[in-house]
């Protein structure tokens, strides 16, 4: 494997923190989901 160039690794960084706040949106919306199902099935087992 070869090592990233310094430039590409910046660039990289930069639009990964551009689509940071997508990302976090998503995450908090799967999280949800997540948290909602388990309470629900946890409600059945009880």
């Amino acid at each position: 494997m070869k090592n990233l160039a310094p430039d590409n690794f910046t660039q990289t960084i930069r639009s990964i923190n551009q689509l940071d706040d997508r990302v976090h949106i998503i995450h908090a919306g799967f999280l949800r989901i997540c948290y909602t199902s388990i309470s629900v099935a946890i409600r059945k087992h009880q």
